[in-house]
Formats: C-alpha cells, sequence, structure tokens
C-alpha cells in the first residue's frame, strides 16, 4: 500500500537519523526485487507509480484504488451541531507520533488564542507515553475506540487534522475522513496521491499556515457545507468497487458482461 523505501527515506531527511537512511536501502532493494517478479504492481498512489518508473521503466506498476466503499451516505452533514477537531491514527505507526508532536508544540498553542474554547480529540491505538502527556482539559487521548465510538467523533467533530510531516502512499485517514464527509485541513504529505486534493481539502504546511486556516475554516460555515459536499461526491467518484473493478476490467481486458465480476 505504499513504498517503504520512501517512507524511511523522508523520515531520514526530516530528522537525520542514519538508521532510517540504511533501512531506506534495505527496503529499496526489497521492494523492486519483487516487482520485478510480478507481471503487474499496483499502487494507490500516482506518485509512487512515477517514483518507481523514474528508478525502473521496466517495471509495470499500475494505480489501483486501495480504499474502497460499496455505500456513500446521502445526508449532508450539520455543521452548527459539530464543534472541535480530530485525528485519527494508531500510534505503532511513526509519522503518526512526529505528526501529533509537531501539532500541539507548534500548531496547537497559536489555535488556542484564535479559539480558546477549542477541544482536539486524539484517537488511535496504542498510544506511547510522548502522547499520553500530551492530555489536558483540552487535549483529549482516547486510546483504542470501538468502530461505533469512531463514528461517532467523525458526526460530532467540526474538522479533522492530519499534520504528516512525512509518510509515503495514500493516508488511509485522509481517504476515511473523506468518506465522512468531514472537512479536513492537512499537509502536502497527507493529501499525496489524491487527484486535485486542494479542491476537497485544505493543504497547509507551515504551523502559523496551519493555525489560521483552521482557525478561519472552523467559523466559515459556507466553506465547511462545501467540503463536507466535494467530500462524499470525491469518493463516489475514486474509491467505490465499480471505479476500481473499472480499472481492473482495462488492465486485464475482461471480455464478460458486469455481473460475471468476482465480488
Amino acid at each position: 500500500h505504499d513504498l517503504h523505501y520512501l517512507r524511511d527515506h523522508r523520515e531520514y531527511k526530516l530528522t537525520g537519523n542514519h538508521e532510517k537512511r540504511i533501512s531506506s536501502q534495505e527496503w529499496l532493494k526489497k521492494e523492486f526485487s519483487i516487482m520485478k517478479l510480478a507481471d503487474v504492481s499496483f499502487f494507490p498512489s500516482p506518485v509512487e507509480i512515477n517514483e518507481i518508473i523514474a528508478r525502473d521503466p521496466s517495471i509495470n506498476a499500475r494505480f489501483l484504488p486501495a480504499y474502497l466503499f460499496d455505500a456513500f451516505e446521502k445526508n449532508l452533514r450539520s455543521i452548527r451541531e459539530t464543534k472541535d477537531i480530530m485525528f485519527v491514527g494508531g500510534f505503532a505507526h511513526r509519522p503518526n507520533i512526529d505528526a501529533i508532536k509537531w501539532f500541539i508544540s507548534t500548531v496547537w498553542p497559536k489555535l488556542k488564542r484564535t479559539q480558546p474554547k477549542l477541544k482536539f480529540y486524539i484517537i488511535g491505538s496504542k498510544p506511547p507515553k510522548e502522547i499520553t502527556e500530551l492530555q489536558s482539559n483540552d487535549v483529549i487521548v482516547t486510546g483504542f475506540i470501538s468502530d461505533a465510538e469512531l463514528l461517532s467523533y467523525y458526526n460530532k467533530c467540526r474538522l479533522a487534522v492530519v499534520p504528516l510531516r512525512y509518510g509515503a502512499g495514500i493516508k488511509g485517514k485522509v481517504v476515511e475522513a473523506l468518506y465522512h464527509s468531514i472537512p479536513i485541513v492537512t499537509t502536502s504529505i497527507g493529501s499525496e496521491g489524491l487527484d486535485e486534493a486542494s479542491k476537497y481539502m485544505h493543504i497547509v504546511d507551515d504551523a502559523s499556515d496551519m493555525a489560521d486556516a483552521i482557525s478561519s475554516l472552523y467559523d466559515d460555515h459556507n466553506s465547511l457545507v462545501d467540503l463536507s459536499k466535494r467530500s462524499r461526491l470525491y469518493c463516489e467518484r475514486h474509491f467505490s468497487y465499480d471505479t476500481a473493478k473499472n480499472i481492473l476490467n482495462d488492465i486485464f481486458a475482461f471480455k464478460g458482461n458486469k455481473n460475471d465480476y468476482p465480488e
């Protein structure tokens, strides 16, 4: 679902951790050796496909969405009944730890000056001590929660923030937020690989600019409604089972009718 060598290389460039540089080189050899053995390799991010082809044009790398939905909610969110912001991500994944620490230390203080009543819900399994220590009256670290509880947060929170500074591939947390029609503020890394992402979410990499973007969007009812509508339509267009079936049909030249597709 992503290029491990690219993710580790980006972490090395950001942190200077030489263990990640070595890990990146090892993953590069593994991943390309596997792709050379395959007739076709599917990736959910066009960015990674371009990366692969630039390194080895002989590899048949193709696009296929990794996240698919078979039902789409038609009812619009009631924005005025929502409040606060949320982040979703398991903390066994290092980029999520880095994202939250960066957000709390650089974005959150300025954001609280303009939105003093705001609460931030940090949702995800296995939060380490460095994350649980961030808990306060306005920062709530939930740890693991059920799917039903997660849905309730998507329904009651006004914005989803995805402040990733490194990573690779399409980010599941971003696609899931799009599916639930919750407006998103994220980074270039968070939105990577999503076609025309700036039309469906706010993309900001600077900490001060991110605080300003969240604060202004939070009170902009019309923009929130518009983003919510766009999110649902985007998911229907790009992350449906029909979309995936059509892609596979084009690649493998399946000759049957649509009722013959394997489920």
